[in-house]
């Protein structure tokens, strides 16, 4: 809740943390009223294909975040292709990491 109204905050790193599949969708939902956030940092936190599923439909209507990193998260080619998704109407996104999930290579 204070995550969706915070207007200071630029950054969070929250590497190894055992964020998980729902607490990565609670806190996608909460960046996509967020509009101060410009990094986050979700290496290796376990969030699976739900958690990013709900990436991608933050990074849908988000438009302040500028690094995202997902990497070492069990995501699959159909994560990945979610986030492909979103990135075609996302303006903000600079940089993205999302090595060393379970994608293949195409």
């Amino acid at each position: 809740k204070t995550l969706r109204s915070n207007s200071t905050l630029l950054g969070i790193n929250l590497y190894q943390n055992n964020v998980g599949p729902e607490g990565a969708c609670s806190l996608a939902a909460a960046l996509c009223e967020n509009k101060t956030l410009e990094f986050l940092n979700l290496w290796r936190n376990g969030i699976g294909y739900k958690g990013c599923q709900a990436f991608a439909r933050m990074l849908s209507t988000n438009r302040t975040m500028k690094t995202l990193y997902l990497q070492t998260n069990g995501i699959t080619d159909q994560g990945g292709a979610d986030v492909a998704d979103a990135l075609t109407v996302n303006t903000s996104l600079v940089r993205l990491h999302i090595g060393g999930n379970e994608l293949s290579e195409a």
